[in-house]
């Protein structure tokens, strides 16, 4: 076996019997002379002319907005040398997956009232089997992708949004709840099977494309700006939960359809910097973290504020489940607006 492999006939690696040509003596082959361009050397007499531009110094004035990522950079679970980089990110790709602002005003099967049903039962569930707010907002982007596809009968809608929900909850959280736990919130309204079955179904709607921002993704970048500008941490969770509780009665209402989730988010902030008497003005810093202006906020906090004053006094009881969600201490009572 070894006179095999270091035999110098069939030298290692040759997988052929075709003979090694010698590198040395390949003097027959002719290669092409290489082909110098001469210059002509300049005379000592002949002058030259030199043509300068003028150097223009721009003028670098310094953006008057704060770096919010600047105390973050030792802590690298921040991503302080990418959060900007996201961010802009997440503001180009909120327009990907956003659903039509009219589609339930033209649904055939669904109407406003009924999906304002559906949603403000998901939020009941979500607050009953302990859900992040992510998953809430993650699910009601889903549902209404689905809806703007899709016609499901009145008996299948509470499925629909329970199945959003479960493929949001394996989204977002770290133990996703049972696909029998939603079987048994609708009283037996559906079986494990038909959630399995409709699952699959609304993953092919979408084509499996989940991974979207939506408003809450927004609060973030803003409540850090708040940070920055010298906000105390009570006062900035003051804002943040009550700027969530007029963003999900937006989502519950469907006027969140109107609107982008960046603008959303942004509109709801400032109206709740306004109505708390927070010192602080819509400044540039503002503007530039939350990628609007002040101008374009106003008819969206318009629309905003009329909701909330709507929604002091429910009437008959109905889409209370968001209202119950803020009454809470955890939340510091944002309903008392």
């Amino acid at each position: 076996m070894s006179t095999l492999l270091f035999n110098k006939s069939r030298p290692f690696g040759d997988i052929t019997n075709r003979p090694l040509s010698n590198p040395t003596n390949n003097n027959h082959v002719k290669r092409p002379a290489p082909q110098h361009h001469a210059f002509k050397p300049l005379s000592a007499n002949k002058k030259v002319r030199v043509h300068k531009t003028p150097v223009v110094q721009k003028s670098i004035t310094k953006p008057n907005y704060i770096d919010i990522d600047a105390a973050d950079k030792a802590n690298h679970v921040e991503a302080s040398d990418f959060a900007a980089i996201i961010h802009t990110n997440n503001l180009l790709a909120e327009r990907t997956h956003m659903p039509c602002s009219n589609y339930i005003k033209t649904h055939q099967t669904v109407t406003p009232k009924m999906r304002s049903i559906l949603v403000d039962w998901l939020a009941d569930v979500c607050v009953t089997l302990k859900l992040c707010d992510k998953t809430f907002h993650l699910c009601i982007h889903i549902l209404d992708r689905y809806l703007e596809k899709h016609q499901p009968t009145m008996k299948t809608l509470q499925l629909v949004g329970s199945v959003c929900l479960y493929i949001a909850a394996k989204y977002e959280e770290i133990y996703a709840p049972h696909a029998n736990d939603l079987s048994v919130l609708s009283a037996g309204a559906f079986t494990m099977a038909d959630v399995f079955t409709m699952e699959a179904h609304i993953l092919n709607a979408l084509q499996f494309q989940v991974t979207t921002p939506y408003t809450l993704t927004f609060f973030a970048r803003i409540e850090k700006t708040l940070f920055a500008k010298g906000i105390t941490p009570l006062v900035a969770h003051k804002i943040s939960s009550t700027a969530q509780f007029i963003a999900e009665l937006a989502m519950v209402d469907g006027l969140h359809l109107n609107y982008r989730p960046s603008q959303l988010a942004a509109a709801a902030v400032h109206l709740a910097v306004n109505h708390l008497n927070v010192p602080i003005s819509w400044c540039e810093s503002l503007s530039f973290h939350s990628g609007w202006q002040l101008c374009e906020l106003h008819s969206c906090a318009l629309k905003l504020k009329e909701l909330v004053c709507g929604a002091k006094y429910p009437k008959n009881g109905r889409f209370t489940a968001i209202h119950r969600k803020f009454s809470a201490t955890s939340t510091l009572m944002c309903t008392q607006i």
